[in-house]
């Protein structure tokens, strides 16, 4: 099992984001330089791949503190790090597997994975097994919907939608951006899990 860090609560208290130049870059692993200091960070895929040596680049990070390392990891999105996060509280998911799933699946078909049950595709990703899996699945599943109450008045797609943007790092102004331009794309009918998709995808262009 990957060991976690010691103290998660340690997480960013420090460093919320860095922007800077791209020095070096290779699979899994950029060098930011600002003011003269090089970050060594460690970034999903996607992020490694499309981004240019001297491209000017804004990360929002996760320091992780571990038994002899202190290690950054950093995201395009400020969503793409809550879910990064929501990723580490899942037993067994360590900053390394948490980054090789969302490598493997970009942001948008992790959510897309969880909200749809999807087994297979979490399997999918480098280090994680059938069982790991299926506790993101438990573990995220409830965090990514909002629970009905029979007492209250049944809640709209829209509302819900807005929920889930909310609980993935949105700000509250993005997510209800986001949810009615998803409604105008696909109708005032459509059903959350392709809003959601729609919504997601367009917040990765």
């Amino acid at each position: 099992m990957e060991r976690k860090q010691r103290n998660p609560a340690l997480r960013n208290r420090l460093l919320d984001f860095l922007e800077g130049s791209i020095e070096t870059k290779q699979e899994g692993h950029i060098v930011l330089r600002t003011g003269g200091i090089g970050w060594a960070i460690a970034v999903p895929q996607e992020t490694a791949q499309t981004k240019k040596i001297h491209e000017n680049l804004k990360l929002f990070l996760h320091l992780s503190v571990g038994d002899h390392a202190f290690n950054l990891y950093g995201f395009a999105t400020t969503a793409e790090r809550t879910l990064f996060r929501q990723l580490l509280g899942v037993g067994g998911i360590g900053p390394m597997s948490a980054l090789a799933l969302l490598s493997s699946l970009g942001f948008s078909g992790v959510t897309q994975a969880i909200v749809h049950e999807d087994l297979d595709a979490i399997c999918s990703a480098k280090g994680i097994g059938k069982k790991t899996a299926e506790r993101i699945l438990v573990d995220l599943r409830n965090a990514l919907t909002f629970p009905t109450d029979d007492s209250a008045p049944p809640s709209t797609p829209r509302d819900d939608l807005i929920k889930v943007l909310d609980g993935l790092g949105f700000s509250p102004n993005e997510a209800r951006a986001s949810a009615e331009a998803a409604r105008r794309r696909l109708g005032q009918d459509a059903p959350l899990e392709d809003l959601l998709k729609n919504a997601l995808h367009e917040k990765t262009l």
